[in-house]
C-alpha cells in the first residue's frame, strides 16, 4: 500500500508530461498570469509552460545546468 501511495503522490506532484496547462488551470487563470507576463516573450513563456511539466527532480537538475 505505501509504494500505491508513493506512486500516486509522484504521479500527481511530479509535473504534467503530455498535458496542456489548459486542461487543469482555473478559468481565470490565463488572464491573471498574462496580467504578469506582459514583458514576456512567447519563447520565455513557451520556457515557463515546459518548465512546469518537468518533475521536480528535473526541474533541480536543469537549474543545477543553467546556474553553471
Amino acid at each position: 500500500m505505501n509504494s500505491e501511495i508513493v506512486a500516486r503522490l509522484e504521479r500527481s506532484l511530479g509535473g504534467l508530461p503530455g498535458r496542456d496547462e489548459s486542461e487543469i488551470e482555473p478559468p481565470f487563470f490565463r488572464h491573471i498570469e498574462m496580467t504578469f507576463r506582459r514583458d514576456l516573450s512567447d519563447q520565455e513563456t513557451n520556457l515557463i509552460r515546459l518548465f512546469r511539466r518537468l518533475s521536480q527532480r528535473q526541474r533541480d537538475a536543469l537549474t543545477e545546468l543553467l546556474s553553471g
